[in-house]
C-alpha cells in the first residue's frame, strides 16, 4: 500500500499549476499563435528570445542590475521553453533558478531599496519558477531548494511592508503572490490578498471614497477624479505605471487560483486604465495635476487589465484599446516586473464563454515508497479528464503511478459540467526512496550484538552510493542497516564490512567511522537548522561522538561498535528528547547514513552513503533521504489492518475473538473442535490449547502483537492478529 501522507503545510487550497500570472490555457493560445507565425506574437517572441541565453554564473549576484539580468533570463527561458518545447531553454531557466536556490541568502537590510529590489526580482523569478514547475527534467531536490530559497531569502524582505510610496508595496505583493503559488503557500497567498485589498483603497481613487485629506501623500492633485493614482502627479509615466502593473499581476494570480479580485476592484482598475491611457495619448494630465503636460514613458503594462475587462468581461475601454493598438504593441518597454505583456497577455481572439466550471478537488502530493503497490489517482468532480502532461491528450481513466524509480511526476485532471471543461488541477506523485522504521516494544540492548528483535525487523537498507574516493570491493567497504523506535528512543543497527579498521586521525571522520544524519522535521533545507543533526561515531573511539553543527547535544546517547570478522557491528540509542522530537506513527524524518573507510592511515580512502549522491550532506540537509516511523512490528510480516480481520481465507466456520485489543484476557468462541496456537512477535509458540465452544486466554501475555492460529480436524486454518495493551 502507498503511504497516506499529504503535505498540506499551509492550508487547504488546491493550487492550480501553472497559475501565477499565466494559466495553461492562455499560454497554449499564445503558443499556437507563435507556431503559426502570427503577429504581434511572433515578432515580440523574437525580441524576448534574445534574452533567453545560457547561464554564466555560479553564484547569485547581489547588485540590482545583475539580479535583474538573471531574473529576466530565467523568465525568458521559461517562456521560450513553454512556447517551443526546446529543452535547451528549459535547462537555461533551471540553471539560473538552481544557482539562486543554492547560493542566494537574502537582502540586508530589510528596508528601503531592498524592499523594492526584492519585489522586482521576485516578480520575475516567481513566474519563471512556476512555469518550470511543469518540466519533468527539474530535479525535485533542486526545485525544493529554490522553494526554500524563496521562503528564507525573499519572504523576510517582501513581508516587511514598505513605508515608501505605494508602488513599492504593490511590487512586493506582485512577488509575494507569484512565489506563494510556486511554493503552494496558503499563508503567504492569503497575506498577499490581504495587503492588495488594503493597498488598492489607498492607491487607486474613486469618488465614492469621499474626500481625502492626505493631499501631500498623493502629490497634491488639483482634481480628485475616478482613476487618479497615488503617484499620478508624481510621475505618471513611471511609478504609476509600475504600480498599476503590479496590482494587475497580483490580481491575475488570484484569478488563476479561483479568487476574483477583479470584480471588487472593477471601478478602480478600469477608471485607472482609461484615465492614464487618455493622459498618455493626449500628453495632457486632464486637469488632475498642477503641471498639466506629461511626457510619459510607455511600458508594456496594459495587456493584463485590458485582457480581463475587455476580452473576458466584454467591457469597452476605448482609450486603453487605442493606446495598446497604436503604441504599446509597437513601442512598449519591458522593464523590471513589466515583462513582455503583449506576448503573454495579448489574448485578442481567445474565445472565452460563461463557463464557470471549477477545477476538481484533489489531494496532492501523493507519496509512495519505491516498490509500493500504487492506487489509481482520484479526484472529486464530474466527467473527469486525466492528463499525463499539462497539454497532453485527455483520458477518462485515472492513471496508476509507477513506483519502480524514485522521482516526482505531475498529473493533471479537469472536470466538465454542461459541456464546459474547467481548469486542470495538478496532483504531484512522489516516489521516495523510503526507509521504514517500525516501532518496537522490545528494547534492543546496545552492545553490538544483533538481538532477536532486530531479526524480526525486515526493513534493511544498504549503503550503495559512492560519494568520495574509491571502494575496491564489498570487503573493502559495504554494509546494511536497520532502525527501530519507541516513544523514548531511536535505535540504529549497522552491520559493516570493512577488512581494515583504522583509528589514527584527530578528525574522527578521516578514520573508519559512521555518520548518522537526522532531520527530525524533514524540512530538507539547504542549510542546517535547529532540528538537523549529524552525529559521527568513530571506530575504537570509546564513547566519543562528534556533532555537526558543533555544540549539538549528545545527552544520553549511547552506542557500541564491536569487531566482527571482516568488519564491525554498530548499535546506537538516541533519545528523542535530545533530538527535540516527539515521535508519532506516520511521521517522516530526514535520514541518511554514511560509512567512512580509511585503509592506510591519513585521510579517508572512500565513503559510501545510503541516499546522498555527493559528499555535501554534512552542510546540506536537502541531500538526506526520508524515513517513516511505522507502527509496531507485524508478527511474521502479516499485513496491518483490522485486528479482528481473518488473515486467511478458507472455509473454517465463523470464529469470534474478543476484545481486541485487550488489557486483560481474550475470549474465543467457536462452533466446532479446534486447536488454537498463539505465536509471539519473534515467531515463537507460547501457548496451544483445544477448544470446542468458549475459552479465555492471555492473562499473562506481555504487551505486544500476537498471531492466533485456529485449525480444525479437516486441516482448515484461519489466522488472526491480536494486540495486548498495557
Amino acid at each position: 500500500m502507498g503511504i497516506s501522507i499529504t503535505f498540506a503545510s499551509f492550508g487547504q487550497r488546491t493550487f492550480v499549476h501553472p497559475g501565477g500570472t499565466h494559466n495553461q490555457a492562455e499560454l497554449d493560445f499564445v503558443k499556437a499563435k507563435i507556431t503559426a507565425n502570427e503577429q504581434p506574437w511572433r515578432g515580440i517572441f523574437n525580441q524576448m528570445v534574445t534574452i533567453a541565453t545560457a547561464n554564466n554564473r555560479t553564484t547569485a549576484p547581489t547588485d540590482e542590475n545583475g539580479q535583474k539580468a538573471d531574473a529576466r533570463k530565467a523568465y525568458a527561458n521559461a517562456l521560450a521553453w513553454y512556447y517551443t518545447g526546446n529543452a535547451t531553454y528549459a535547462q537555461n531557466a533551471i540553471d539560473v533558478l538552481n544557482v539562486w536556490g543554492n547560493t542566494f541568502t537574502g537582502y540586508t537590510p530589510l528596508v528601503g531599496q531592498n524592499q523594492l529590489q526584492g519585489g522586482w526580482i521576485g516578480a520575475l523569478l516567481g513566474p519563471a519558477a512556476e512555469i518550470m514547475r511543469g518540466y519533468s527534467g527539474w530535479a525535485p531536490a533542486d526545485m525544493a531548494r529554490v522553494q526554500n530559497m524563496f521562503k528564507t531569502a525573499f519572504y523576510p524582505v517582501l513581508n516587511t511592508m514598505s513605508t515608501w510610496n505605494g508602488n513599492v508595496d504593490l511590487t512586493q505583493i506582485d512577488a509575494m503572490m507569484n512565489i506563494a503559488v510556486f511554493c503552494e503557500d496558503e499563508t503567504e497567498f492569503n497575506l498577499g490578498i490581504q495587503r492588495l485589498r488594503a493597498r488598492n483603497l489607498n492607491y487607486f481613487y474613486v469618488t465614492t471614497d469621499g474626500t481625502r485629506t492626505d493631499n501631500a501623500n498623493w502629490f497634491n492633485p488639483t482634481a480628485w477624479v475616478n482613476g487618479l493614482t497615488q503617484e499620478t502627479c508624481r510621475d505618471n509615466g513611471h511609478h504609476a505605471q509600475y504600480a498599476m502593473a503590479s496590482a494587475l499581476h497580483a490580481t491575475e494570480v488570484a484569478w488563476n487560483q479561483g479568487v476574483d479580485l477583479y470584480t471588487e476592484n472593477e471601478q478602480r482598475y478600469v477608471a485607472t486604465l482609461e484615465l492614464m491611457a487618455n493622459q498618455i495619448l493626449t500628453g495632457q494630465m486632464q486637469g488632475t495635476c498642477a503641471n498639466n503636460a506629461t511626457t510619459a514613458s510607455l511600458f508594456a503594462t496594459w495587456e493584463v487589465g485590458y485582457n480581463h475587462y475587455h476580452n473576458r468581461k466584454g467591457l469597452s475601454l476605448p482609450y486603453t484599446n487605442s493606446l495598446i493598438t497604436t503604441r504599446v504593441r509597437a513601442n512598449g518597454q519591458s522593464d523590471w516586473n513589466i515583462f513582455f505583456e503583449t506576448l503573454t497577455h495579448n489574448l485578442d481572439g481567445y474565445v472565452t464563454n460563461s463557463c464557470t466550471t471549477p477545477a476538481p478537488v484533489v489531494t496532492s502530493p501523493v507519496n509512495y515508497a519505491i516498490g509500493d503497490v500504487a492506487n489509481q489517482l482520484t479526484a472529486t468532480g464530474t466527467d473527469l479528464k486525466w492528463y499525463s502532461t499539462i497539454s497532453g491528450t485527455a483520458s477518462s481513466t485515472a492513471p496508476t503511478p509507477a513506483t519502480t524509480t524514485a522521482g516526482t511526476s505531475t498529473y493533471y485532471v479537469s472536470q466538465t459540467l454542461n459541456g464546459c471543461e474547467g481548469p486542470k488541477a495538478s496532483i504531484t506523485v512522489g516516489i521516495m526512496k523510503l526507509f521504514k522504521i517500525p516501532k518496537t516494544i522490545t528494547t534492543p540492548t546496545v552492545d553490538g550484538t544483533i538481538d532477536d528483535v532486530w531479526q524480526s525487523n525486515g526493513n534493511s537498507q544498504s549503503l550503495t552510493n559512492l560519494v568520495l574516493g574509491t571502494v575496491t570491493n564489498a570487503a573493502d567497504l559495504s554494509g546494511t542497516f536497520k532502525a527501530l523506535w519507541d516513544n523514548t528512543y531511536l535505535y540504529i543497527l549497522a552491520d559493516i564490512n570493512d577488512e581494515l579498521k583504522v583509528n589514527d586521525s584527530p578528525e574522527i571522520y578521516f578514520d573508519d567511522a559512521l555518520e548518522l544524519h537526522l532531520d527530525i522535521n524533514n524540512n530538507k533545507a539547504a542549510t542546517y537548522g535547529a532540528n538537523d543533526f549529524l552525529y559521527t561515531f568513530g571506530w575504537n573511539d570509546g564513547a566519543a561522538i562528534t556533532t555537526t553543527p558543533a555544540g549539538r547535544s549528545t545527552t544520553n546517547i549511547s552506542y557500541s561498535m564491536v569487531a566482527k570478522t571482516g568488519g564491525y557491528v554498530f548499535e546506537a540509542r538516541i533519545p528523542w528528547s535530545t533530538l527535540q522530537g516527539t515521535p508519532t506513527v506516520g511521521q517522516l524524518v530526514g535520514f541518511d547514513l554514511h560509512a567512512n573507510d580509511d585503509d592506510n592511515g591519513g585521510q579517508r580512502d572512500g565513503k559510501l552513503s545510503w541516499n546522498a549522491t555527493t559528499d555535501d550532506a554534512w552542510q546540506n540537509p536537502s541531500l538526506f533521504g526520508t524515513a517513516v516511523l511505522e507502527d509496531l512490528i507485524s508478527p511474521l510480516n502479516v499485513n496491518n489492518g483490522n485486528l479482528n480481520k481473518d488473515l486467511t481465507n478458507n472455509s473454517l466456520a465463523d470464529i469470534i475473538l474478543y476484545p481486541n485489543p485487550s488489557n486483560s484476557i481474550f475470549n474465543i468462541d467457536v462452533s466446532e473442535d479446534v486447536v488454537v496456537t498463539v505465536i509471539d512477535q519473534l515467531g515463537k509458540e507460547i501457548e496451544k490449547f483445544n477448544v470446542a465452544d468458549h475459552k479465555t486466554f492471555g492473562i499473562d501475555y506481555p504487551t505486544g502483537f500476537y498471531l492466533v492460529r485456529v485449525s480444525n480436524l479437516l486441516g482448515d486454518t484461519k489466522t488472526f492478529k491480536i494486540l495486548r495493551n498495557n
